[in-house]
């Protein structure tokens, strides 16, 4: 059974996870927009308790936001072009084709 890689097909799903990331961080910030408008909206003991909970809300929307980035940064560093995964995939290829008959 023969392992091959199909690298075009994982740079066209890498360049998937990077757009998708882009789109998230473009969500995330619209959130933590609406929050903030609806927050300058609020008056008296109401606005105090939205206030914590925007606060609470955007402490983890930033967390799941850097997450995100995370993720795609090692998709890309180990399953895009010239990733590791292509790297490893070159190196071995090579060792076979060094081996003598």
């Amino acid at each position: 059974m023969a392992i091959e890689f199909h690298w075009a097909r994982i740079s066209g799903e890498t360049d998937k996870m990077t757009k998708l990331t882009k789109e998230m961080e473009e969500n995330t910030a619209n959130l933590k927009k609406f929050g903030d408008q609806l927050l300058e909206e609020y008056r008296g003991s109401g606005a105090t308790g939205f206030e914590a909970l925007t606060s609470d809300f955007n402490q983890k929307i930033a967390t799941y936001q850097q997450n995100v980035i995370d993720l795609n940064a090692k998709v890309q560093a180990n399953a895009a072009s010239g990733g590791t995964m292509q790297n490893l995939d070159v190196k071995q290829g090579n060792r076979f084709r060094n081996m003598s008959a």
